[in-house]
């Protein structure tokens, strides 16, 4: 091999380490336990609130975070850890408001609009979150399977795909990436995409 090659080869080896550790990093992104809540702070009147106070705090490991509003009324708490959390929203004028057991899942964005009714500081309205929150801020397709379904649903073989059916839009078909069942079947369309579409992470 001459000195050419040598140097053509040792640049391509060097490039396609540079793509293996750029493609690792972005699965690792891709991977991240996180969600976020985001929202807006408004009075009764439908008024924005600037500068409030807003803290998120976890319920189950006592995380706690701070921002203030913008001057649009709006705040953000991104990369949050997934699991139940707490909102309290406080300004000048206006009595505290605080949002409890709220859910957030893998890569949800969760939309929580506070309104704060105009009372003493030292005041607190608290409201429990009881329905299921809807993830209005991205246009994604997706369903958390709680532990509780895995462990207690019945799976032929152990086989973690079948839990793909759980979701709506999940359906057999033949063709590729049928070896990934396992001998558990053929291979998953979901939502009317192709099989091998699908991106399985561990």
């Amino acid at each position: 091999m001459g000195a050419y090659d040598q140097k053509l080869s040792r640049i391509t080896s060097e490039i396609t380490l540079g793509l293996l550790i750029l493609m690792s990093s972005s699965a690792l992104d891709a991977q991240s336990a996180t969600g976020q809540i985001t929202g807006t702070v408004k009075d009764v009147s439908g008024a924005v609130v600037s500068q409030a106070e807003v803290k998120v705090g976890s319920e189950q490991t006592g995380l706690s975070r701070k921002v203030n509003t913008s001057e649009a009324g709006l705040y953000s708490f991104p990369l949050l850890p997934v699991g139940v959390y707490s909102i309290t929203v406080s300004q000048k004028g206006f009595s505290s408001a605080k949002r409890s057991e709220i859910k957030l899942n893998v890569d949800q964005v969760l939309r929580l609009d506070i309104d704060l009714a105009v009372g003493a500081t030292t005041e607190t309205i608290t409201v429990q979150a009881t329905s299921a929150a809807i993830d209005s801020e991205t246009a994604a397709i997706g369903q958390v399977i709680s532990q509780k379904q895995v462990v207690d649903l019945p799976l032929n073989g152990r086989n973690f795909l079948q839990l793909l059916f759980l979701g709506a839009g999940a359906v057999e078909t033949s063709g590729e990436q049928g070896g990934m069942r396992q001998g558990a079947g053929n291979a998953i369309s979901i939502n009317g995409s192709r099989p091998t579409s699908n991106n399985y992470l561990a």
